[in-house]
């Protein structure tokens, strides 16, 4: 999450992460992944994208391996962009990205 907040970008932590983040107790055996909403603009999207697979995150869209950048329309049809990583450790940390519900559909 520091990596993440170093890159200035306006992303909104949602879902287990968060509540988390809020209180331990609420989430004893640890958040599962992080949520995070992103607005809908497609060059953050493409920013984080190409950020995430820099850093050896595979992305995908339902289980479909997809390269960024990843069009809004690509998201908002799946509900969620999927990166994921295996860390040296062996375990796997999944990062799922969603456009906020209130944004219009796009055109």
């Amino acid at each position: 999450m520091q990596a993440l907040r170093a890159q200035r970008l306006p992303v909104q932590v949602h879902g287990s992460y968060a509540r988390w983040l809020e209180s331990p107790a609420l989430v004893p055996e640890g958040p599962a992944d992080l949520d995070l909403m992103l607005p809908a603009e497609q060059p953050l999207w493409d920013r984080l994208s190409h950020w995430l697979q820099a850093q050896g995150f595979a992305l995908s869209l339902w289980g479909a391996p997809c390269q960024a950048p990843v069009t809004l329309a690509s998201v908002r049809a799946h509900h969620y962009l999927r990166a994921e990583r295996i860390g040296a450790d062996g375990r796997r940390l999944q990062v799922d990205l969603q456009l906020p519900a209130d944004e219009p559909p796009l055109p």
